[in-house]
């Protein structure tokens, strides 16, 4: 959003500041949340290695992508029974997992 800077007083811009973090931090606790709400639904650990290393290493796999959707990683704004129903054709991998499943062409 365009904000017209060259009028603002410093009381101003410090009180924009201030609000541009506090969103922020809404922002990310809110991500956060979901994306542990997407990993527990999931099972909580990785399906190839068993693993949990960290939430942010945890990733939704499509097991057949002629199916996906959305990435449900990607839009965690919108209602949890559209992205459950898009978790439902997924299994939980760690990164690396995800990697070496898609380097090596598996499902």
């Amino acid at each position: 959003m365009y904000r017209k800077e060259y009028n603002s007083t410093p009381e101003q811009k410090d009180k924009a500041k201030a609000r541009y973090a506090r969103e922020r931090e809404a922002r990310l606790r809110i991500n956060q949340e979901r994306k542990q709400q997407i990993v527990d639904y999931l099972g909580g650990v990785c399906t190839r290695c068993g693993e949990m290393p960290h939430l942010s290493a945890m990733e939704a796999h499509h097991t057949d992508p002629t199916t996906k959707s959305f990435t449900p990683s990607r839009i965690r704004s919108g209602s949890w029974e559209k992205q459950r129903d898009e978790l439902d054709k997924c299994i939980l991998l760690c990164a690396n997992c995800h990697r070496i499943v898609h380097a090596e062409g598996l499902t």
